[in-house]
């Protein structure tokens, strides 16, 4: 079994924790959360996404997400290698 076809779906049920997000026309289930990130010694708070990492085939830096309304754009993304991606976020203006 591939890391992208284990079973998270318990962890994006849209009646518990999770939220409908859009990322390149694509509408998938995330969990929607802000968090401290560092980079280059900078401490910065800035909004993520996690989404089931079998979602995030074919995302690339500067695709457009939507979450609750709110536009956004990814920066960059992590996978934990037990099929979860976090997707870090910029606010777009």
């Amino acid at each position: 079994m591939s890391i992208l076809d284990d079973d998270v779906s318990d962890f994006f049920d849209t009646d518990d924790f999770a939220e409908m997000a859009t990322i390149n026309n694509l509408e998938v289930a995330v969990i929607f959360d802000k968090r401290e990130i560092i980079t280059q010694d900078i401490i910065a708070e800035k909004p993520v996404i996690d989404l089931p990492t079998k979602h995030t085939v074919g995302i690339e830096e500067n695709d457009d997400v939507v979450v609750s309304g709110k536009k956004y754009t990814v920066n960059h993304w992590v996978h934990d290698g037990f099929g979860v991606t976090t997707i870090i976020l910029d606010e777009t203006k």
